[in-house]
């Protein structure tokens, strides 16, 4: 198995978690360090204990600040309107218990092509998160990142770059606000990736050229 560890700053502590993974599967910790999700794990380190969320192995997860909202990427169908059997984007609301499929197109159901490599993103109470999808998501977007609207239940296409390519955008990060969207971009340097910055309010899109020095991270204030 995997051995993760924890480190806590303030009690100079560490956790030690062995898990059954892949090797290299994205972690997401709540601003608490109280939760942390790992593939299709949950771990709580104030209980010491592991929530196995669903069945089918997680290639991507993340989970809001709060600690309350879990998105996961999986080939699992937890929802009747997921009607494929390709990777698909959920979400998991640990308050009210709610599972509600991310890449449900026009029509209502499920949409392929998520990308199963890529991690999606949480704002700060869960609202919004970003992630990867098809253009069939939403009418004349393209193949890339979106933002889920989980208030309104809709979907937005955040890539503005309408000659990118699906592999092109990745490492998203979302300001507390959710107004603020930045993500590894693909460059006129085929060897160097940009970073976007995109400002959903001011609907403009930032690029720092040939500055990919990884991921990128925002501020709660973006």
């Amino acid at each position: 198995g995997n051995t993760i560890k924890v480190a806590d700053s303030k009690q100079y502590g560490a956790s030690f978690l062995d898990l059954q993974g892949t090797g290299n599967d994205p972690l997401g910790i709540s601003a608490d360090g109280a939760y942390l999700v790992f593939g299709n794990y949950l771990y709580n380190r104030e209980k010491n204990t592991v929530e196995k969320l669903v069945a089918e192995w997680s290639t991507a997860s993340a989970i809001s600040s709060d600690g309350n909202v879990i998105a996961l990427v999986t080939k699992e169908m937890l929802t009747n309107n997921d009607v494929n059997t390709d990777y698909d984007t959920y979400t998991f609301d640990r308050v009210s218990k709610k599972i509600e499929l991310v890449t449900v197109g026009p029509n209502g159901t499920s949409i392929d092509e998520t990308d199963y490599q890529a991690s999606p993103s949480f704002n700060s109470d869960g609202r919004y998160v970003v992630f990867f999808g098809s253009n069939k998501l939403v009418t004349g977007s393209n193949d890339g990142l979106f933002i889920r609207d989980r208030k309104k239940g809709s979907n937005e296409p955040i890539d503005s770059n309408p000659g990118s390519a699906w592999n092109k955008n990745r490492g998203p990060t979302i300001s507390g606000d959710g107004r603020m969207v930045a993500y590894d971009c693909g460059g006129t340097n085929s060897d160097v990736w940009d970073i976007c910055i995109r400002d959903r309010v001011q609907n403009i899109t930032e690029s720092l050229d040939d500055f990919h020095l990884g991921d990128p991270h925002l501020t709660s204030a973006g």
